[in-house]
C-alpha cells in the first residue's frame, strides 16, 4: 500500500511536470511568434521607410528640374529637424500622403505652364482677337484725341493755327502702327506659357487690319449714317 501510494504521487507528480512543460512550450511559441511578428513588422516598415526616402530624392530632383523647366526659382531642399518617433506607422503613412499630394500638385504645375499666360483656356485666335480689340479701340481713342486738339475741332479759337486739321500721316499711319505694335507685343507676352514648345501665335495680319481699317471704317459709317439720316 506504501508502494503503491508512492507510485501514484510520483506519477502525478510526472503527470504535472508534463503539464508544466507543455505550458511553457505553449508560452515559448507563443512569445517566438509574437517576436517573430515584430521582427517581421519592423522589416516591413524598414522597407518602407527605405522606399519613402528613395521617392523622396527622386521627387527632390524632379522639382529642381520643374523649376528649372518653368523657370521659376526653387529654393534649396533642406531636411527638418526631426524628434523621436514612438509610432512610426502612422507617420510614415502621412509621409507617403504627403509624397502623393506633392506628385499630384507637380504635375497640375506642369500642366499649366504649357498654357499662354493671359486667357490660358482661350484658344490663341480668340485672346488675339480680344487683345488687337482693344488696340484698335485704343486707336480710335488716340485719333479722335489728335481731332480734337487740332486746329479743326477748335470751332470756339478759329484763329489760333491755320485751321489744316490733324496730320493725315500722324493720325491714318503712326497712331495705327503704334497701337498695332503695342498689341503685337502684348499677345507675344500674353500667349507665350512658361514651358515654350513652338512659336506663339500671334496673327500678325489680323492685328494690322483691325488697327489700321478700324479708324476709316467708323468714319464711313459715319458719313453712311449721316448721308441716309438727311
Amino acid at each position: 500500500m506504501s508502494t503503491g501510494g508512492e507510485l501514484e504521487r510520483a506519477t502525478g507528480g510526472w503527470e504535472a511536470y508534463v503539464a508544466l512543460a507543455r505550458e511553457l512550450d505553449a508560452v515559448r511559441a507563443s512569445e517566438a511568434a509574437r517576436t517573430a511578428g515584430v521582427h517581421q513588422a519592423v522589416a516591413q516598415m524598414s522597407e518602407h521607410a527605405d522606399g519613402l526616402q528613395e521617392r523622396l530624392q527622386a521627387q527632390g530632383a524632379a522639382l529642381i528640374q520643374l523649376g528649372r523647366t518653368l523657370r521659376l526659382r526653387t529654393g534649396k531642399l533642406t531636411p527638418a529637424p526631426t524628434e523621436p518617433v514612438t509610432e512610426p506607422a502612422p507617420l510614415l503613412s502621412e509621409v507617403a500622403a504627403a509624397i502623393d499630394e506633392a506628385d499630384r500638385t507637380a504635375n497640375d504645375a506642369l500642366d499649366r505652364g504649357r498654357y499662354a499666360a493671359l486667357l490660358p483656356r482661350w484658344s490663341p485666335g480668340a485672346r488675339n482677337f480680344l487683345i488687337y480689340g482693344l488696340a484698335a479701340v485704343g486707336v480710335v481713342v488716340a485719333q479722335v484725341v489728335a481731332f480734337f486738339r487740332s486746329d479743326l475741332g477748335q470751332d470756339t479759337a478759329p484763329e489760333v493755327g491755320s485751321g489744316s486739321g490733324p496730320n493725315a500721316i500722324v493720325v491714318l499711319f503712326v497712331i495705327p502702327l503704334v497701337g498695332w505694335l503695342v498689341g503685337y507685343l502684348v499677345a507675344s507676352l500674353a500667349g507665350r506659357p512658361r514651358i515654350v514648345e513652338g512659336r506663339v501665335r500671334l496673327n500678325p495680319r489680323m492685328g494690322l487690319l483691325m488697327c489700321f481699317l478700324i479708324g476709316p471704317v467708323i468714319v464711313g459709317a459715319l458719313l453712311i449714317h449721316s448721308l441716309t439720316s438727311r
